[in-house]
Formats: structure tokens, sequence, C-alpha cells
């Protein structure tokens, strides 16, 4: 979940949270409160998230790349893959349907 906010400061910030301990099946309600300089505390509305897959908590004995969220995507999808902790080294790029890559995503 990630839910922008503004706060003392002059800009926007963007915050998340990775809930580890959820359901599929369940839906969650998330509140953000954030406290200025001076302790003043401002709630933000509440986001319900309604989780749809159980995450994958078994080890894995093998790379995976499950399926994409939303697909067709357009702007933005959520891209899940599973890596054995034998793999030091992950490379995701992102080509188009005629092989031209398109971006690089993660390298490390």
């Amino acid at each position: 979940m990630l839910q922008r906010a503004k706060s003392s400061i002059e800009y926007a910030t963007d915050y998340e949270y990775v809930d580890s301990f959820v359901e599929a099946g369940v839906t969650y309600d998330y509140r953000l409160a954030d406290v200025d300089f001076f302790g003043k505390v401002t709630y933000h509305a509440t986001r319900s998230v309604a989780v749809t897959r159980t995450p994958v908590t078994v080890k894995i004995d093998q790379f995976t790349v499950l399926d994409a969220y939303p697909n067709p995507f357009n702007p933005s999808t959520t891209i899940r893959y599973l890596i054995p902790e034998s793999d030091n080294t992950v490379k995701v790029t992102i080509y188009d349907i005629s092989g031209k890559l398109i971006n690089s995503l993660l390298n490390q």
C-alpha cells in the first residue's frame, strides 16, 4: 500500500507499509497518521485493501515469475517473482512485444 501525504515539510512524501500477515479473501483497513514538528497529529482517510491472493510463504526451489496484475496493464502493473535462496543476482528488464528493451528495473 502506498500513501502520499503532506506534513510539516513543503513537499509530498511517499510512505510504504508492507503487511506480511494478510490472508486471501479478507479486506483490511489502513489509516496513516502523521505528527508535525509541534506534536499535532493529522489522521488521513482510511484505505481498504481487499487481498485476492495468499502471499507465498513456502521455500522456493527455482526462479518463478507469477502472473502480472492487472494484465494488460497501462500505466502500471505488479509483477511478482520468487527467487531461490541460492541465487545471488536478479535482473528485471521490460521488453515490448517486438523485443525492444523498454526499461531495466533491477540489476543486483
